[in-house]
Order: structure tokens, then sequence, then C-alpha cells
């Protein structure tokens, strides 16, 4: 009976969602065959209209010799090229939407968090929004999530915004489908010297969880870890959970088994990115923890020197979207790392949707403070958008000693740089903080860049 009345709700207050929702339900199921000619159908759609509309990759096709015709299998990308991060933030540089075929009244801006250095505004239309979204809910319910569940997550903060009365209109609108959500507040932006996470704040978490029952849970690997630890040092069990999903970083075997055990459910990993969604999901039938990618929506690559990885090669994620005719993203250089699958490679669930093995995303570290306290990394990203930062790293080599590597976009003003080494001060009480202005940041074995390290034994055990 709930379920029909969300139902009804999602098609009342978001049709265009609920369309791709019934569509993304019934293509799971396709098989193999036939999901690979719907996305390879939709790539060349992508290429074509971005060839046509987008001035950027009109010139890299031409530059490069080729014309979306000469793209007629998937031995073809290799000749279409690659579309990296600092290419991308050059051609959204300039006003407006990045595709001129798109009303710029249909266009919202999407920030990505900034994990490989200076954050993107990225632009994206309606309609990808809702496709994206819709995406988003076929996956969730492979863990038991259906719309309108309880559900909490520990997640960061930003600054708290004034609405408007339509604005809590749509809101409580958006609470009555979408479900109800309680946040567990790991950082907020604009108080960083409340970032450190100590007993008081873990206790008050499982109080509100047992108190709140969630059906399911989702946050930060390195938060999710602090706070199972803490539930197993103080053997605290029913918070209610009956899944936990993780995102934002490397999900690892010792990690998914802290948090299985704490939580007493299985633990559901998922890969996305602020510009392109959710790529890839685990669906829990698969013992190998394989994931899903939403071929309906992208084309992903694993590329090993310019090429398709073999099977169980490590190798570069490439990701060609197809929901977003804002800003396309062809042959996008995720910065993430994935091993590829074999090409017979299927789920027991029976979903004909294809596998990536494992991502290895980037890693953030927890930093242990002087005094026990626990500082997760992704407060960072905010501390450094700034717009005299290109690229940052912060790496704990004891627990009273900091260091920070900055490289800056020209000469910052002296009020805002004092302004953004005092917040960073105030985030780690009890440590000194060296700092470094760099011309660049050194990214770690194979290539992966860490904007957080925490050199101490006790924060790798978590």
């Amino acid at each position: 009976m709930r379920d029909a009345a969300v139902a009804i709700g999602l098609r009342l207050a978001y049709p265009e969602t609920a369309r791709a929702l019934a569509e993304a339900r019934a293509s799971q199921w396709l098989s193999p065959d036939q999901l690979h000619e719907l996305s390879w159908r939709r790539l060349q759609e992508t290429l074509f209209r971005a060839y046509e509309t987008v001035g950027f990759y009109r010139r890299k096709f031409e530059a490069a010799g080729i014309h979306p015709s000469d793209i007629r299998a998937p031995r073809d990308l290799c000749a279409v090229p690659l579309t990296t991060k600092d290419e991308l933030r050059q051609a959204l540089a300039g006003p407006g939407p990045f595709s001129q075929a798109v009303d710029p009244e249909r266009v919202q801006l999407l920030y990505t968090t900034g994990s490989t250095g200076k954050p993107l505004a990225i632009p994206i239309d309606r309609q990808g929004k809702h496709e994206r979204l819709a995406i988003t809910f076929r996956d969730i319910e492979w863990y038991g999530h259906r719309l309108g569940d309880r559900n909490a997550r520990v997640w960061g903060r930003g600054p708290a915004l004034a609405l408007s009365k339509r604005a809590r209109l749509v809101q409580r609108l958006k609470v009555g489908v979408f479900g109800r959500r309680m946040e567990l507040v790991s950082h907020q932006y604009d108080a960083p010297e409340d970032a450190p996470i100590g007993e008081a704040r873990l206790a008050h978490w499982c109080r509100e969880l047992r108190r709140y029952r969630p059906k399911v849970l989702d946050g930060y690997v390195s938060a999710l870890c602090v706070l199972a630890r803490y539930i197993l040092d103080n053997d605290i069990h029913d918070l209610g959970c009956t899944a936990v999903a993780t995102g934002g970083e490397y999900l690892s075997d010792a990690a998914r088994s802290l948090i299985s055990r704490a939580f007493e459910c299985p633990v559901y990993n998922r890969y996305g990115s602020s510009e392109l969604g959710f790529i890839a999901h685990e669906c829990g039938a698969d013992s190998n923890h394989r994931l899903h990618v939403n071929a309906e929506g992208l084309w992903l690559e694993v590329l090993r020197d310019g090429a398709p990885a073999l099977a169980g090669e490590t190798g570069n994620i490439v990701v060609t979207d197809f929901t977003n005719r804002a800003a396309p993203l062809i042959r996008y250089v995720t910065g993430d790392l994935g091993v590829a699958p074999g090409a017979s490679d299927r789920c027991a669930c029976g979903r004909g949707l294809p596998l990536i093995s494992s991502v290895q995303g980037r890693i953030n570290d927890v930093f242990v403070l002087p005094g026990g306290k626990k500082l997760v990394s992704h407060m960072w990203h905010e501390l450094f958008h700034q717009p005299f930062v290109n690229q940052f790293q912060v790496v704990q080599h004891r627990r009273d000693l900091v260091q920070v590597d900055v490289v800056l976009a020209g000469q910052p003003r002296e009020v805002e740089y004092l302004a953004l080494k005092a917040r960073v001060h105030a985030a780690l009480p009890g440590c000194d903080v060296t700092w470094r202005e760099v011309s660049h940041v050194e990214p770690g074995p194979g290539g992966k860049f860490r904007h957080t390290r925490s050199l101490l034994a006790e924060a790798a055990a978590l």
C-alpha cells in the first residue's frame, strides 16, 4: 500500500524521473547482448551530438583526424581523444552551458568535491538529472531500499542556507516521496574546529540510530569505519540497519568486514562521482563483490597503457556519459583505477548489466589526533575549495605533526590566505602544522592522487 502511494507521488511530482525509473527497472533484465547493443547505440548518439553541438569536442575530433561516423565498433574507441579534468576545467571557463543546443534555463551546476585536485562546476541539463536520479533509485533497490524508507547517512554538512517558502514546500514533498533521512554529521565545512570525532559524538550517533532505526545507513568508508570500531569496542547491538552502503572512498576487504560485523548486516559498495552520478553498484549476489556498471547511462572502459585492459588487469577507468547533454563527458579520465572483468563474466542475480571486478578508488585516510579523536578526510575538500588553490595534500606524520602541501593559482590575497591557514589549524587541535607552497603534488603508487595521507599505523588499522 505504501509503495503504491509513493509511486503515485513520484509520478505526480517528478514524472520524468518516474518514467526513467520504470525504464531502468526493466532494462536491467535485458540480456547482456541486448544491453551491450543499447549502450553502444547511446554512445554513438552521444558522439554525434557532442560533435554537432559542442565546439570543444568538434575541435578535439578534428585535431585527431576523425569523425563520429568512423567509430563503428568498440575497438574504434581508442581513436577518440581522452578528456582530462584540466581540459574540462578550461573548456568550462566561459559563461553559459557547455553545449549551445541546451536551453540555459534548463541547466543546473554540479560541483565536484575536488578529491583529485581543484573542484569543478559542471552544468547538467534537467533531463540528465532525472535520468541519473532514476538509475540511483533503481540501484538502491538492490539492497532493499525502496522509496519512502527511512535511511540515515554519515556525511559532511555545508553551511546552512536560508530557504524560501517554495523551497521548504519542495523539501517536504521530497521527504514524502523519497523517504525520511537522518543526518549524522561527520564534519561541518564552516566549523572545522568541531570536525574531530570523539567518543561523545560516536555515542550520540549510536543512540540516534537505535532511536530512529533506519533501514539503510550510508556514508564515507572512513567515517563508517570509525563508527564501526566504536560499536565493536563497546559491544553495541540492535541498531536496526538491514544494509550499509559505502561510497566516496576505497572499500577494502578489511573495511567491509569491520563494517559488516559492527552493524550485523551486509555491506554494499557503490562507485560514482559528482560529475557522473552512480557509475557502478554492487547488487549483493556476487561472492566476489563485483559491481554492475550502469550501462544504460554510460560506457565504461578500463585502460592499460591506452589500450583495453585484459581480464584481471588493473587499469585507468575512463567513462563516456550519455545523460548530460549540457556538458557531455566523452572518454573522461576519472582518476580511479579498476580491475577489468572477463568478457563472459556474469552475476548470479541474472541482470544483464556488465560487471567491473573492483574499483580501487581514491583512498582517504583517517587522522588520529592527540587525545584520540579522529578526523575523517572529506572536510578538506571544502576548506581548500578556494579560487587561489589549484591542488593540495595533507599528510599526517605523527599524531601531533601534519604537513600541508599547496599548489597556488596566482597570488592570493593575504587576508584570504591567512583565513585558510587558520581554519586548517582549527581542524587539527594539538598539532603542529608545517605549510609548504609547492609547484606540484606527487601522485602515489599507480598514479593515484591522495589528497590526505596518514602515516600512522593506528590510522591504517581502522
